[in-house]
């Protein structure tokens, strides 16, 4: 465990664990971000982030991480969650989404900046050419900066 743990650190990666657990179903403080409106702008970035899913979405195992990077939630080829229709930039797992995605409230977060002005809907274009940046060090075994 200390082994992985210091590839991890070595690696860039890192990871991030809830204290206390909180169980995802019954979480009082969900966004109140209204997606559906955001998404033709935004394009689901927040699908592009990568975080080390909760105890309890291991516990279930019903949500994927990926083998490479453990226990953080597993993205595809382009860096989008592997739960996330890229037609649509609907979840197709959304009643078992993890916490995080849950209380993500992208109108607000500092530490995802997405938006550079939500009331506007003017996306962050830093934040994009950063994920697009990690995406492409996952890619080659880089670390992220």
């Amino acid at each position: 465990m200390k082994r992985l743990v210091q590839e991890l650190k070595d690696s860039g990666i890192g990871l991030v664990y809830q204290n206390p657990e909180q169980d995802k179903y019954t979480f009082a403080h969900q966004a109140c971000v209204v997606c559906l409106e955001c998404l033709p702008t935004c394009k689901a970035i927040c699908c592009k982030f990568s975080f080390a899913l909760p105890k309890q979405d291991i516990d279930e195992s019903i949500l994927r991480w990926d083998f490479g990077r453990p226990y953080m939630i597993a993205q595809d080829e382009n860096g989008h969650c592997v739960y996330l229709d890229c037609e649509t930039y609907q979840c197709i797992a959304r009643e078992n989404r993890p916490l995080p995605c849950r209380g993500v409230d992208c109108s607000r977060s500092n530490r995802w900046r997405v938006w550079q002005d939500y009331e506007k809907k003017i996306v962050n274009s830093e934040s994009l050419e950063s994920l697009e940046s990690n995406r492409e060090n996952k890619k080659n075994g880089l670390p992220n900066h």
